[in-house]
C-alpha cells in the first residue's frame, strides 16, 4: 500500500515491556471532526482500514519521528470540561497548515495509563511521537499542531511540556458551577468510569466511593482549577474565562501561540464561532438548563477557586 499514510488510532495498555500502537491506513482528509475519535470512526468506515492494520512497539513509532517534516507543536489547550475548548480548537483548525488533535483517546494511554517502571522521559518521548505520527501525514510540508489534551490531563502538564517544551499553554475556564452542572447531567468519560487517578488533584483515591457523585464531581471540578493554578505558579500560561471567546478569546489564543491569521482565515474563524461547537452544522445556542442543586461545603469552594481563576484571568 505504498504512499497511503498509516496513522495511530489506538494504543494497548502497557505489557510489562512496551506499548503496543496500533496504526490503520487512512484515505481522504485528517482530523476535521470536533473530536479526534469522530475522525477514526470516519477512517473505519474504509473497509480497508479495518482489514490492513498495523502493530509497533511505541519504540519504533519514536524513531520514524526522526524522519517526519519540519512540524512545530504551536500549542496546548487545557481547560475545564464544558468551557469552548472545543470550540476555540475547531476555529483554529481554520487555518491552512494547521492539525487539531483534540483530545485523542490514544493520549490519555500514552499520559495516563500505568506503566511501572517506566521513566517520565519515555513517557514524554512516547507522548511526542504519538501526536507527530498522527499530524505529519496530513502536513506533507510541515506546519503546526495544536493539541487539545482532556481536561483531566492538567495533572499531566508537566509531561506535556517536556514532550512538546516549544508549546505554551492556556487554560479555559468558567463559572464552575456552570461546568459542575454538566458534568452532573453528562459526566465526562474520565470522570463517569471512576478510573480516574484522584493522587495528582490532592483527593482521596476512594473518593468516587465514599461520597455522593454530585460531590465527587465538585471535588473534580474545582481541583482542576486548582492544578491549573498551582502549574501556572511554575510555568505561567494564558488564561481565559468563556465569555471571551466569542471575542477576542481566539485572537488571543492564536497570537499566544505564534499562528498568523490572515484574513481569509479571520473571516472562516468568525463564522466559525457563530455555530455549534461539536455540530458544526448547527448554530450555537446558548444553554438554558437549570442549575444544579450544590452543597454548601461545595458552593464555598466553588467561590474560591474561581475568585483566584479570574484575578489570574485579570492580571
Amino acid at each position: 500500500m505504498s504512499g497511503v499514510p498509516f496513522v495511530p488510532v489506538h494504543v494497548r495498555a502497557w505489557d510489562g515491556r512496551q506499548w503496543l500502537v496500533e496504526s490503520i491506513p487512512v484515505w481522504g482528509a485528517g482530523p476535521l471532526e470536533p473530536f479526534f475519535q469522530g475522525t477514526v470512526e470516519r477512517w473505519l468506515g474504509r473497509p480497508a482500514s479495518l482489514l490492513f492494520r498495523t502493530l509497533a512497539s511505541h519504540r519504533e513509532l519514536g524513531r520514524a519521528d526522526a524522519d517526519a517534516p519540519p512540524i512545530r507543536v504551536a500549542g496546548l489547550v487545557m481547560h475545564l470540561s464544558r468551557c469552548g475548548s472545543t470550540l476555540v480548537t475547531q476555529a483554529l483548525s481554520e487555518r491552512p497548515d494547521t492539525v487539531v488533535l483534540s483530545e485523542p483517546a490514544t493520549l490519555d494511554v500514552a499520559l495516563a495509563g500505568h506503566a511501572p517502571g517506566v521513566s517520565p522521559a519515555e513517557r514524554a518521548a512516547f507522548v511526542r511521537a504519538l501526536v507527530l505520527a498522527q499530524a505529519a501525514p496530513f502536513l506533507p510540508r510541515g506546519g503546526d499542531v495544536v493539541l487539545k489534551p482532556e481536561a483531566v490531563h492538567i495533572a499531566h502538564l508537566p509531561v506535556l511540556q517536556a514532550a512538546f517544551p516549544e508549546a505554551p499553554w492556556v487554560f479555559l475556564h468558567r463559572r464552575l458551577e456552570d461546568v459542575y452542572a454538566s458534568n452532573v447531567r453528562l459526566p465526562g468519560g474520565s470522570i463517569l468510569s471512576g478510573q480516574l487517578d484522584l493522587t495528582p488533584f490532592g483527593l482521596p483515591g476512594d473518593l468516587m466511593q465514599t461520597v455522593p457523585f454530585e460531590q465527587y464531581v465538585a471535588q473534580v471540578v474545582a481541583s482542576t482549577g486548582r492544578l491549573a493554578l498551582a502549574h501556572d505558579a511554575r510555568t505561567p500560561g494564558l488564561f481565559l474565562d468563556h465569555a471571551q471567546l466569542a471575542h477576542d478569546g481566539v485572537l488571543r489564543v492564536a497570537a499566544h501561540f505564534g499562528l498568523p491569521l490572515d484574513t481569509p482565515t479571520r473571516a472562516r474563524i468568525r463564522e466559525r464561532l457563530q455555530r455549534d461547537a461539536k455540530d458544526p452544522t448547527r448554530l450555537f445556542t446558548p444553554d438554558t438548563s437549570e442549575p444544579e442543586p450544590l452543597h454548601a461545603d461545595d458552593a464555598r469552594l466553588f467561590d474560591e477557586v474561581r475568585a483566584a481563576l479570574v484575578a489570574r484571568t485579570e492580571r
